[in-house]
């Protein structure tokens, strides 16, 4: 019967090909999460911008960025944990533990679907309401706390004021809880990925968080080998896994910014490019190798210029990093 977790513990052990992966997961999660920054609020003739005129207590617009910033921070651990911005030797780097890092992944899925979900309808009654909607699942579960903790007269007071603007702008409107998984299939259909993919990352990782055995069966490896004098197998968990589960999530968030980007009126590519170089800063380079990384920058620096010259308007990743940065010698 296989040991569950390899005898160093249940770490992973992480591939050049891999970290390849990690490393440009991590410079779009720092870039996406310094546009975020950059934003200064929305235009004033905006979708969001309307929006929010229309339902003023709780602006949609300030919910959306919530959950945006909530992504990042979550994706921008994981981030810091898989490309520190630290120099650090090979042991150090390598010595991750499993579960966490899906647990990171799936919290920045499910931040960003929610973004997502909001924004995605091009009229702004179904924003609204989706808008609205999430509100009354924030409202239900603040009212678990203890007694005593939770504000329930204020509680009391947004939901009905919720249920009486849903009614007059959009009678026999459904303001039904909706579950993130429900969520995060339609984020996946928005931007083009398929729901069911991400349905199972989003199982899978929620098993981690809750410690259930059977994510053994899907996540993890049988090796054998000795521990100490003693052979024995155990499951060693797949870095893979990790990888897709934070693709998705970083997938979603880049799709929730570009939306955002879009309702609020902003043009993203002022922000985009130089985000883009920023968090290639963010990561050292071995001392030996300091000044191929100092080129390597310099180059981008060259690729966002004649982005910028020649008026490109898809703010891509390919445009911002080009080939020649999966050679970048970090760490």
């Amino acid at each position: 019967m296989a040991t569950y977790g390899a005898p160093q513990g249940d770490v992973v052990v992480v591939s050049d090909e891999e970290r390849s992966v990690w490393l440009h997961l991590s410079h779009e999660i720092r870039t996406l999460a310094h546009v975020v920054e950059s934003v200064a609020g929305e235009e004033v003739s905006s979708e969001l911008a309307t929006d929010d005129a229309k339902f003023s207590p709780e602006p949609e617009s300030a919910w959306v960025r919530s959950y945006l910033a909530s992504a990042c921070e979550h994706l921008g651990q994981w981030a810091d944990l898989a490309i520190p911005r630290h120099a650090c030797d090979q042991l150090e780097f390598s010595m991750l533990h499993f579960k966490p890092q899906l647990m990171l992944g799936r919290a920045g899925l499910e931040c960003a679907a929610q973004a997502l979900w909001v924004l995605s309808p091009e009229d702004e009654s179904s924003r609204l309401i989706r808008h609205m909607r999430l509100m009354l699942v924030d409202s239900y579960e603040e009212r678990k706390l203890p007694a005593g903790s939770a504000r329930i007269d204020e509680l009391n007071e947004l939901e009905a004021e919720i249920s009486a603007y849903a009614n007059a702008m959009s009678p026999g409107s459904s303001l039904k809880h909706i579950s993130y998984l429900k969520m995060i299939r339609e984020a996946a259909a928005v931007i083009g990925q398929v729901p069911d993919s991400w349905e199972h990352l989003w199982h899978r990782s929620s098993a981690a968080a809750h410690g259930k055995k059977w994510l053994s069966r899907y996540a993890y490896d049988l090796e054998a080998g000795l521990d100490g004098e003693q052979r024995r197998d155990w499951l060693a968990p797949r870095p893979l896994e990790i990888s897709e589960v934070v693709g998705a999530a970083v997938e979603a968030l880049h799709g929730a910014v570009l939306l955002y980007c879009k309702r609020a009126g902003i043009n993203p590519q002022p922000l985009w490019r130089p985000a883009a170089l920023h968090a290639w800063t963010l990561v050292p380079a071995r001392p030996e190798f300091e000044s191929e990384k100092e080129t390597l920058i310099a180059l981008m620096r060259a690729h966002i210029e004649a982005a910028a010259n020649l008026g490109a308007d898809t703010p891509a990743m390919s445009l911002m990093m080009g080939d020649d940065v999966a050679v970048i010698p970090y760490q």
